[in-house]
């Protein structure tokens, strides 16, 4: 009884130094050109597919992910992603986040399946979380995104009064550098994926 309490405690313990940053979260199909090959990304990412055909590499593993499935990519793990020639592209929901314990990323030392099969029944409830999850993504990005113009107005007033330097732009966590290597952007027709490392769109696929 007693190591059993000491099990949970030590537990609460880990689970009150996690913390967990969603930089993004997006629906969307990806392009015929989405690829990224042999790339480390700073943040996770996490799939959920729910039409096409695609191909990914997480460290020496190769899957090719198929509607209903999960799909967990680690930070700092060395990957590829890609489209697959003659074949219809992802369409899928997709989340870039930051989980952390203390110093440390919580995947270094959790070790968890890089795929997952969801039961039929679980599809339209993992479909719906991903949608609170996309919409409340896109509020706090227009909450971050109204905050940084009134700040820049701001820095940019003081700037013309004093001398002193105007803003760079973007800060660092979830919308600028950082946040960079996959941000959501048009394709040339129009549509919409995943753009490549330093916002371009890539060659090829994920």
């Amino acid at each position: 009884m007693g190591d059993g309490s000491a099990g949970i405690s030590a537990l609460d313990d880990i689970l009150h130094q996690l913390r967990v940053d969603v930089i993004e979260a997006h629906y969307s199909q990806c392009s015929p050109v989405w690829r990224e090959i042999d790339y480390v990304p700073a943040h996770n990412k996490l799939y959920y597919i729910c039409e096409g055909e695609g191909w990914l590499r997480i460290g020496d593993k190769e899957l090719r992910p198929e509607p209903g499935e999960l799909v967990l990519m680690p930070a700092n793990v060395l990957q590829s992603f890609s489209a697959i020639e003659g074949r219809r592209p992802f369409l899928k929901y997709w989340c870039h986040f930051n989980a952390d314990l203390g110093d440390a990323g919580l995947f270094s030392w959790l070790e968890v399946p890089f795929r997952l099969t969801l039961d039929a029944g679980l599809r339209e409830e993992v479909g719906r979380r991903f949608e609170a999850l996309v919409a409340c993504a896109a509020e706090r990005g227009d909450r971050r995104e109204a905050s940084r113009k009134s700040a820049s107005a701001r820095t940019a007033g003081t700037g013309r009064r004093t001398g002193g330097a105007q803003p760079n732009g973007r800060d660092g966590r979830g919308c600028g550098a950082n946040h960079a290597d996959y941000a959501l952007r048009r394709d040339a027709s129009g549509g919409r994926a995943d753009a490549g490392r330093s916002g371009r769109i890539p060659a090829s696929a994920p």
